[in-house]
């Protein structure tokens, strides 16, 4: 899974820099093959060997986390499945994924997810405000 999440994540030359228009037109692709739960939790251990394997950049776990959160590709219970579930055999490397996307679980601990679809809130969400 890691290899495909790769593919479909970092397009170009530089293995470091993310095209989110690159990654948002295949949000439909994504969606397909991460159709359940299951699938979705698959998905986020896999970025977060990924992030491991790249030394965790700035910033962009937290972007991807946002990107596949506000499209619908994982679901807010996922997140919040691998947030809580301890991997005694990954903790290193889990510990250092959860505080690079700190602030998008205290930001989604606070927001109702379903306000934050596509077409109702542009930009990743460190630049939404609360406010309507």
């Amino acid at each position: 899974m890691e290899g495909a999440l790769r593919l479909l994540l970092f397009i170009g030359e530089d293995p470091y820099r993310l095209d989110l228009e690159q990654l948002k037109g295949r949000v439909a692709l994504l969606r397909k093959y991460l159709s359940d739960g299951e699938k979705q939790l698959q998905a986020v251990y896999a970025l977060q060997e990924l992030m491991e394997e790249m030394h965790h950049p700035k910033m962009l776990l937290l972007t991807i986390f946002d990107v596949l959160f506000v499209e619908d590709v994982i679901k807010h219970r996922v997140f919040l499945r691998w947030e809580a579930r301890k991997d005694a055999d990954q903790r290193d490397s889990k510990a250092e994924a959860l505080r690079s996307v700190r602030l998008f679980f205290s930001w989604l601990d606070k927001e109702d997810p379903q306000e934050f679809l596509p077409a109702r809130r542009p930009g990743p969400f460190w630049q939404r405000g609360r406010n309507h």
